[in-house]
């Protein structure tokens, strides 16, 4: 672990995954690794911009998900958040309201003409978000 000079080391308690939905599953199971050294629980953060809730397909998805992860402690958080507030600052006011928590990002793999046009928020995250963030690459 690397910590900042001007920090303290203080014991991780909550895992907050700040996760799009698309493959929940793949990333869910990579998380305990990181959770369990710390007996931290994970929450599983979906931002609803749109208001429009989750199916039934997709709240099943979530529950085999986390089912299938092995790991007691993760729950999952569906927050309606106000579109005229960036998802960067959606996520600060959040991981604030969690003591000793690190947000947990699996940026998306782009291609180079993606890279050009689209930003990435994990990227953004990295250099202006005051909270510890940990970023893992998915996997191929």
């Amino acid at each position: 672990y690397a910590i900042q000079i001007r920090h303290r080391f203080k014991k991780i308690h909550t895992l907050v995954y700040a996760c799009d939905l698309k493959t929940p599953l793949e990333e869910l199971k990579t998380l305990p690794f990181f959770a369990k050294p710390f007996d931290a629980s994970i929450e599983l953060l979906h931002l609803d911009y749109w208001k429009r809730g989750l199916s039934e397909i997709e709240l099943k998805n979530i529950e085999t998900a986390i089912k299938k992860a092995g790991y007691k402690k993760i729950v999952h958080v569906e927050k309606e958040v106000r579109i005229n507030k960036t998802m960067q600052e959606h996520l600060e006011g959040y991981s604030k309201k969690r003591k000793n928590s690190v947000l947990a990002m699996f940026p998306e793999n782009f291609n180079i003409f993606e890279k050009i046009f689209l930003p990435s928020i994990t990227k953004q995250l990295s250099y202006n978000f005051s909270r510890p963030l940990l970023s893992i690459r998915k996997q191929q």
